[in-house]
């Protein structure tokens, strides 16, 4: 029988599972078209009740990580933080870019700048050769909070409002914001204690903010439900090191982490740094 295109919870479900199966999907080509087809049957869902919070945060997760377009093309000189359109560009100062297929920056304010919107100042300095007819991609971080809040004030579930406050955590962190940041990892930590990837997140921030005991505490209470989370391990030992701890304990935490991920190169650089 063919699925009912208004039934939403048949639509997630099958999304979902889908979703799970892809880690099996070894053709580049072929992982491509399911996963189009996984966010083809989220936004289904979405037209069909916009009200759902469980496919907001969905699209929210796949707007998170996808990098749009910009219309136009860019030039670049080598160790340059200008960059100049071909036409005019509508990016805001905050922005995350994506220039050409490796440089990832952010757009930062340059009130110096007139000439109607076609050079804009980056973050970093270009490390690569100087180029012309470069693309250029955005993350559409405003549909991510606007998903997000949306499916926040849907639901009263708060499992499913603490994937919500995760998101937007995790949009400020990525923008820099770390204050809004932290104030989100922790309302998302609050409503759902099991989350470690907020904790972690909410870890990373108070180490942003040298409050060095609260981000290892939390650290401790993540891999109490989650013993093997490499980051988090890696980032205990380190910060046991940094405090003048027991250095064999800090050790320990590294040498799992290691263990773990044996291929990591950043995990042995650590140990020997530490």
């Amino acid at each position: 029988h063919d699925m009912d295109p208004e039934n939403v919870e048949a639509l997630v479900g099958i999304a979902v599972l889908e979703m799970a199966s892809l880690d099996d999907v070894l053709d580049p080509r072929e992982y491509r078209a399911k996963a189009e087809n996984i966010i083809k049957m989220i936004s289904m869902a979405n037209l069909v009740d916009h009200t759902n919070a469980m496919v907001q945060n969905h699209l929210a997760n796949h707007y998170f990580w996808k990098w749009t377009p910009v219309p136009g093309t860019v030039e670049v000189d080598v160790g340059s933080n200008h960059i100049k359109g071909n036409m005019s560009i509508n990016l805001e100062p905050g922005d995350r870019i994506r220039i050409g297929h490796e440089f990832e920056t952010y757009v930062v304010k340059d009130d110096s700048i007139r000439d109607g919107g076609k050079t804009f100042k980056i973050k970093d300095n270009w490390k690569f050769p100087s180029a012309t007819g470069l693309k250029l991609w955005k993350k559409d971080y405003d549909r991510v909070l606007s998903l997000a809040k949306g499916a926040y004030s849907a639901t009263n579930i708060p499992e499913i409002q603490a994937e919500s406050l995760y998101m937007l955590a995790r949009v400020y962190h990525a923008r820099g914001d770390m204050e809004q940041a932290n104030k989100f990892y922790d309302k998302a930590c609050k409503h759902s204690p099991e989350l470690s990837p907020a904790r972690f997140g909410l870890a990373q921030t108070l180490i942003w903010d040298e409050a060095y005991d609260e981000a290892a505490a939390h650290l401790r209470l993540l891999l109490g439900t989650c013993s093997n989370a490499t980051d988090a391990l890696a980032a205990l030992g380190l910060l046991e090191v940094k405090g003048g701890k027991d250095r064999r304990e800090a050790f320990v935490y590294l040498k799992k982490a290691i263990d773990l991920d044996p291929f990591n190169p950043d995990l042995v650089l650590i140990e020997a740094l530490a």
